[in-house]
């Protein structure tokens, strides 16, 4: 209640970050045996990074430190997934919920093949559009077609400026699958019609978005569908390149500075 009352984008974050937590942290339990079923802090800090990611770093680190005083532990010295071990995690488990990833001008397509995060063997990407005009009847029936083959294969599809097909894909995102003779379906719907389709069960979805859509014009019944991480260049810096971008920034604002002097 402390983490939901207190963010600063209302709903940002709601019951289903909870929900996924503790089948996370239960999940781990149950491979331990019964003699060790001990919460470690490493399992409570990588679940709760997955699972309350999305927001600046200083409101991450207010959400960790109170899961950490609920359950009577210090992060101190616990070791933190980088946001590419976490969005991996998730592409790696099948039960997870489908990612959303908050990047700028769109780079965080570029980095999940660049990173090796995904190849284009196994990763299909869908590029809606964000012209009124390519948003009709035909274009989103087209682009769903598209999707219901694509669902029938092992493979990850990326989902780019596609808003307008989020209200078609609603069981979809929200995992809501039935199955029947071993072959997993889910409702697509288009207008008045909808029909089940069948879905391979290792098919999984990845939403890229702008920061700025994410945390202001997006709807949190759409946002906490979603395991949420931000994903830009600077995620997949080692130590020598932070060192780096430091002196950069250094050098730069003291070069501003120095050229306001001499005017």
């Amino acid at each position: 209640f402390e983490v939901y009352s207190r963010q600063q984008r209302p709903d940002f974050w709601g019951m289903r970050e909870f929900y996924s937590t503790v089948r996370v942290i239960n999940a781990e339990l149950r491979r331990k045996e019964a003699a060790s079923m001990v919460l470690e802090p490493g399992v409570l800090m990588k679940t709760v990074l997955r699972n309350y990611g999305g927001r600046p770093s200083s409101e991450l680190e207010a959400v960790v430190q109170e899961f950490f005083r609920q359950c009577g532990m210090s992060s101190t010295k616990v070791p933190r997934p980088t946001a590419r071990d976490l969005i991996e995690e998730n592409l790696q488990e099948p039960e997870a919920r489908h990612l959303m990833l908050l990047t700028r001008n769109n780079a965080a397509l570029q980095l999940l093949f660049d990173s090796g995060l995904l190849d284009h063997e196994h990763a299909e990407v869908l590029f809606g559009s964000t012209f009124r005009g390519d948003q009709g009847d035909v274009a989103v029936a087209s682009m769903l077609q598209s999707i219901k083959a694509m669902m029938r294969r092992p493979i990850v599809l990326v989902l780019v400026h596609c808003d307008s097909l989020y209200e078609s894909l609603y069981d979809l995102l929200n995992q809501h699958y039935m199955e029947y003779g071993g072959q997993r379906y889910v409702r697509i719907a288009h207008g008045s019609s909808s029909r089940q389709c069948p879905i391979h069960h290792l098919f999984r979805v990845v939403v890229i978005t702008e920061v700025g859509d994410a945390y202001h014009r997006l709807a949190p019944p759409l946002l906490n569908r979603f395991e949420k991480q931000l994903f830009s260049r600077e995620a997949l810096f080692g130590e020598d390149d932070h060192r780096a971008l430091g002196f950069l920034t250094r050098f730069v604002a003291a070069l501003a500075r120095d050229a306001a002097v001499a005017e």
